[in-house]
Order: structure tokens, then C-alpha cells, then sequence
């Protein structure tokens, strides 16, 4: 693990300099989404991405940011071709990071574009990374949002979340506080219970939790995306924050 990660730390700058900027959250978000591809004249938001800017030679941040924000089967498909190429570095391999494929949304955390004919399924990517890479599946562990795959020669593993084709609803044990102290069951919630006035009205702990308990108890218990009748929630998952 001795690879220079000049971008991995600095986030936390970049994000007290934003809010220092007043940056607009629309910009804030596409800033952390794919910087490099929204304003790629302006290199010094490279921290934005995280571990995501971390460029191991000229490909990987072109391949990466092809990759989130993929919108269409072609897309994806050139982006699977993109990913390939960093799989071959060794050195991205062996972080042995969780690498989490939303396959099944393509933008709709971010746009709400997501249409079923327009994006790869998890289990179809899997298979184009498999005609490079053999994976061999982990077992699952208990309320897991990923389905874990280590890479059979040994180097590292990668994650796919495939929330539509394989939800795991029934085990979800997730629960969200917005950025506006709003408490969230589900990223598809229609409602939300407001812990912020209760707390500034002067609730106890024992008042929250009877409200954390009783909104848990309501908690949905799937998420119905992609069935008839699914309503679309008004936020995307990016303006939910938390």
C-alpha cells in the first residue's frame, strides 16, 4: 500500500472551501459526482472525487468518470470497456476495495433518468468483467448492500450494488438522517419524520426515541422500483444528503 494518494486526503479541505465559496449545491454535488468530466478546466477540484481522483496512469480518471455517468446500455458498455482497462493495473486491484456498481440506476440518484432498457444489469456486467476477470462469490453478510466477488487470482475483490434486479429490502437495517435533520427509512421514501423541531422544541432522549422507534416500525419494506404504481420521490437520492 505504499502508492502516493496525493487526492485521498484532501476532501475535507475542498469541502470546508465550498461551503467557505457558497458554492450552490447542484455544482457542490456534480463537483463530488464526476468533477473531472463536468468542469475539466479546473483541476483543483480533483479533491472532490476522493479516492476517485487518484489517476494511476492517464486512463484510470477518463475510465472511472465514463463509468459514473453512464446513462444508456451503450454507455455503460464503453465504461465496462473502460474499467477493464484499470483492472489490468495491479495496483488498483489491490486496494481490495468494494467497488459499488449502482448498475441498476445509471443517473437516477442524481437526474431520475432511470428507465429499465436503458442501463446494465448488475449481473450482465458481471458477466462482460468475467470474460477478462474469473470472480468467485463471497458470502454474504447479513444486510449487506453489496454482492462481494473476490478476483480468482487473488487480487482484491470488487462490489456490485444492484439495488433493482437484486434489492435487499428484506434485510435493509438502513435508516437516513437528512442534512436537515429529517429521518429517512428508505432513499424512496414518501415521508419523512422531522427530528429537527422536536430537538430545537426541546425533546427528550426518550422523546426521539420513541420517534426514531415508531418511524423504524413503519419502516417500508421494499422498495417497489420498477414495479406499476412506483412513485417517483421528489428529492433524488443526491439531494437527500446525510
Amino acid at each position: 500500500h505504499d502508492i502516493g494518494r496525493d487526492n485521498a486526503w484532501r476532501f475535507r479541505d475542498y469541502v470546508i472551501e465550498a461551503f467557505n465559496r457558497d458554492t450552490p449545491w447542484p455544482r457542490f454535488i456534480r463537483e463530488q459526482l464526476a468533477a473531472d468530466v463536468f468542469f475539466p478546466d479546473e483541476p483543483q477540484l480533483t479533491p472532490a472525487l476522493g479516492y476517485l481522483g487518484i489517476e494511476w496512469d492517464g486512463a484510470t480518471a477518463t475510465a472511472a468518470a465514463a463509468v459514473r455517468v453512464a446513462d444508456s446500455r451503450e454507455a455503460y458498455q464503453d465504461a465496462i470497456t473502460a474499467l477493464l482497462e484499470i483492472l489490468n493495473d495491479p495496483r488498483t486491484r489491490v486496494l481490495d476495495a468494494q467497488i459499488p456498481w449502482q448498475a441498476d440506476s445509471g443517473l437516477a440518484a442524481v437526474t431520475h433518468r432511470w428507465t429499465p432498457d436503458s442501463v446494465l444489469r448488475g449481473e450482465e456486467i458481471r458477466a462482460i468483467i468475467e470474460t477478462e476477470f474469473p470472480l468467485e462469490p463471497e458470502p454474504r453478510e447479513p444486510s449487506a448492500t453489496a454482492r462481494v466477488y473476490r478476483f480468482a487470482d487473488g487480487q482484491g475483490r470488487i462490489g456490485f450494488i444492484n439495488p433493482v434486479s437484486e434489492p435487499f429490502c428484506g434485510d435493509c437495517n438502513r435508516i437516513r438522517i437528512t442534512a436537515e435533520g429529517r429521518l429517512r427509512t428508505c432513499l424512496f421514501s414518501l415521508n419523512e419524520t422531522d427530528l429537527r423541531i422536536p430537538l430545537r422544541a426541546g425533546a427528550t432522549d426518550d422523546d426521539l426515541e420513541e420517534l426514531i422507534r415508531a418511524a423504524v416500525w413503519r419502516k417500508e419494506l421494499k422498495h417497489h422500483v420498477s414495479e406499476p404504481g412506483f412513485i417517483q420521490p421528489a428529492r433524488t437520492m443526491s439531494a437527500i444528503g446525510g
